[in-house]
């Protein structure tokens, strides 16, 4: 319950009660990105889409890729193989529904696991369920209060580790 109310104060006091301030530093993520020739992918819950079907559009069409990221923002692990195929097809229903176009899904927490990848519709291309840890980013760079946090990232998400594998 602490957290709840916690990560709640967190976001309203980043966010207010209003999205267009998350929109605006999307907005300004995409452009400065294109400065440099990149376009990025963001993986997006179904129902924020059904809700902002305008902005997400105008996200791709600015190049941006757009990824199923099942329809609510839920750990797949805790959920059966009927709710997880649930969860997926009201994401590619509200995606279509807006006329985004997809090819590729990442589920919340990077929580895909062998099971849905094996019952995933045929047309999705590609999973991103994987982390990559960059060492020579994270060399102690954070302040203390910071880095507590930073560090315990490792064992939730059990990232590859760049020294030793190809990103």
């Amino acid at each position: 319950v602490s957290y709840i109310f916690s990560r709640f104060a967190s976001i309203v006091t980043r966010y207010g009660f209003n999205p267009d301030a998350a929109r605006e530093d999307v907005i300004e993520c995409v452009t400065g990105l294109a400065r440099y020739g990149c376009r990025p992918t963001f993986a997006v819950p179904g129902r924020v889409v059904a809700h902002n079907p305008v902005f997400f559009r105008r996200l791709q069409a600015a190049s941006v890729e757009l990824a199923l990221h099942g329809y609510d923002h839920v750990d797949f692990r805790c959920l059966n193989r009927d709710e997880a195929a649930r969860q997926i097809a009201l994401a590619q229903q509200a995606f279509h529904s807006a006329g985004i176009r997809f090819e590729g899904i990442r589920c919340p927490y990077l929580s895909g696991t062998p099971e849905l990848h094996q019952s995933l519709p045929s047309d999705l291309r590609y999973t991103s369920n994987g982390s990559v840890w960059w060492e020579k980013l994270h060399s102690g760079q954070f302040r203390n209060e910071r880095r507590a946090k930073f560090e315990t990232l490792p064992r939730f998400y059990t990232p590859k580790f760049s020294s030793s594998n190809v990103a």
